[in-house]
């Protein structure tokens, strides 16, 4: 009798969960969507409508980090945007909270000098605790800064000096009397050195940039761990710049 018992028991709970729905009444699901949703039975045995997807994540990512964001990434003069809509100016309080933590914040200026974004560099980079991590934050930096145009990429806009290519554009908006800086390089230790250059000086008037320092590069110990042609490299690219300023 008790085989008999179980066997009943087993007939009838596996006739009780297989009950469906007739064809008919059943919603197609395509593939893509049954990854992501199961639908719902009643008691009753029809389907109640389907959880709805949830939504996708967009194709294109916005890289932002303090001191620049890719939302508005070249002044006026490069891009035709308005006089202030630049990658150092009403936006350098952009933060992304998943690179720095967000304490960064009340550590940056409300004013918007050489100095003052030497000295964001200085405080970002004091939190790390080792070089490799600082080079790792220092490739993230070139990675970030606007492409270059290869039409840009010219013998007048070339570097020399460098161990790497490297090109730097400069540009003049007359009327903000603001001098406007790209570049780019093909190494991505330079290409993070022309970033840290590049942020501090852009859309500064020109004499700021011909009198600027550079201290801060000693003051986050750059050069002591660069080596003597990257060094040199990071020279060229200076005086290329504060030249160039002069001149203009």
């Amino acid at each position: 009798m008790r085989p008999t018992r179980r066997a009943s028991s087993r007939s009838s709970s596996t006739t009780s969960t297989r009950t469906t729905p007739e064809r008919s009444s059943t919603v197609r699901v395509s593939p893509s969507a049954r990854a992501t949703t199961v639908p719902n039975r009643s008691s009753s045995g029809t389907a109640s409508p389907a959880p709805s997807a949830p939504p996708s994540r967009p194709t294109t990512r916005t890289r932002t980090w303090i001191g620049w964001s890719t939302a508005s990434t070249r002044c006026a003069t490069c891009s035709g945007r308005p006089p202030g809509n630049s990658i150092a100016g009403p936006n350098v309080r952009t933060h992304d909270a998943a690179r720095l933590p967000p304490t960064l914040l009340a550590l940056m200026p409300a004013t918007d000098t050489v100095s003052d974004r030497a000295q964001q560099i200085v405080d970002e980079f004091s939190l790390f605790d080792d070089w490799m991590s600082r080079y790792e934050y220092l490739i993230e930096l070139g990675d970030d800064i606007p492409l270059l145009e290869e039409e840009k990429k010219t013998d007048e806009n070339y570097v020399h000096g460098c161990q790497s290519d490297v090109w730097i554009e400069t540009d003049l908006d007359e009327e903000e009397r603001a001098l406007c800086v790209q570049g780019d390089s093909n190494a991505k230790i330079t290409k993070g050195l022309a970033a840290l250059i590049i942020r501090v000086i852009d859309e500064q008037p020109p004499e700021a940039v011909a009198n600027a320092d550079f201290d801060f590069l000693d003051d986050i110990g750059l050069h002591e761990h660069l080596s003597s042609q990257r060094n040199n490299g990071l020279k060229a690219m200076i005086e290329t710049v504060q030249e160039r300023a002069r001149e203009t």
